[in-house]
């Protein structure tokens, strides 16, 4: 497993120093996954690209790991294989294709976050994602009151997404090993 630290500094002596650990890198990226999977946004490509290249990359060098895990769960990957099939019958191909490759990198994804993150952390960056965007739709739709369309483009878009907020907002709530902070943090974005 590859546990490099990024370090961010200007290169003169005395600078400080901001030392990003390779599990706050993948919290972060996995958060970031998240937030932009939920709400899509004009040029939000520039920001998933990079990503999936990132995922890719770490699943690559993790590559024996996420073979291992693989080789546990291999009836989940029966989904995708169908859907590889699918444009045979479908009747635009190219776009069951395209869907069944993202479904496979999405999957890819998964596995790098599960062998990266535990189920907390998991949680949790579903929790800051969704919250996130949560509490942004409320300050965007307060000048006019339209909460149902000030970050999502439909409502039902929205009310899948914002049922997500609350499953992830009550599994930290009754947590008991969760933080205070956390719990509270997750009542405040369920309400």
């Amino acid at each position: 497993m590859v546990t490099t630290d990024l370090i961010f500094s200007a290169g003169r002596p005395g600078d400080r120093r901001v030392r990003i650990s390779t599990l706050q890198r993948e919290f972060l990226a996995f958060t970031i996954w998240v937030g932009i999977t939920f709400v899509q946004f004009p040029g939000d490509e520039f920001l998933l690209y990079p990503l999936a290249a990132y995922f890719a990359v770490r699943t690559w060098q993790q590559r024996a790991e996420v073979a291992d895990l693989v080789s546990q769960s291999w009836p989940i990957l029966l989904f995708p294989l169908w859907c590889l099939i699918s444009p045979i019958w479908a009747i635009e191909p190219i776009t069951a294709f395209k869907q069944a490759l993202y479904l496979i990198l999405t999957m890819m994804i998964c596995y790098h976050v599960v062998l990266n993150l535990s189920a907390r952390q998991i949680m949790y960056a579903i929790l800051l994602a969704t919250g996130g965007i949560g509490v942004l739709n409320l300050i965007m739709g307060l000048p006019d009151g339209n909460f149902t369309s000030s970050l999502f483009t439909h409502k039902n878009r929205m009310g899948v997404s914002m049922v997500m907020l609350w499953i992830v907002s009550i599994a930290t709530l009754i947590d008991s090993s969760a933080p205070r902070q956390i719990r509270v943090a997750a009542v405040f974005t369920a309400a």
